[in-house]
């Protein structure tokens, strides 16, 4: 079986563990891709070395802006297709407007109060991509 391949930008390298295991908890072939800077970030998603399924991505990096990585991710023709769902502390209205008017896929609030909810999105986020519809 193929793996499904999630690329998480997150500079909190704990919330990028609790996002990891929560994924690794489906108990699928999952490969999970971590980076931490903006940086890091911008090459990986310019020379994309392995095919991704999802990205999520953190909008306040120490670096950087999650969204300039939206951006980047959905003006390029091979990679707009990729579902994004941005990942933030930061529920601003206008955080969340200029989120979906760059394409995202999903906008979540970074929230371990409720982790049977998060476990449940992200579930679904999982069968999703196991399960595209073309």
């Amino acid at each position: 079986m193929k793996s499904l391949k999630i690329v998480i930008v997150e500079d909190n390298i704990a919330d990028a563990e609790v996002l990891s295991d929560l994924f690794l908890l489906q108990k699928k072939n999952i490969d999970i891709h971590i980076i931490e800077y903006f940086k890091e970030a911008e090459i990986f998603i310019n020379n994309l070395p392995i095919d991704v399924n999802i990205f999520i991505l953190d909008i306040n990096l120490k670096d950087g802006n999650g969204l300039d990585l939206l951006a980047i991710i959905k003006s390029k023709e091979e990679l707009m297709h990729i579902p994004v769902v941005m990942y933030s502390s930061n529920n601003s209205s206008n955080n969340i407007f200029r989120t979906y008017r760059l394409h995202a896929n999903s906008f979540i609030i970074k929230s371990f109060a409720n982790a049977e909810k998060l476990t449940e999105y992200w579930t679904n986020i999982v069968e999703f991509i196991d399960y595209p519809i073309l």
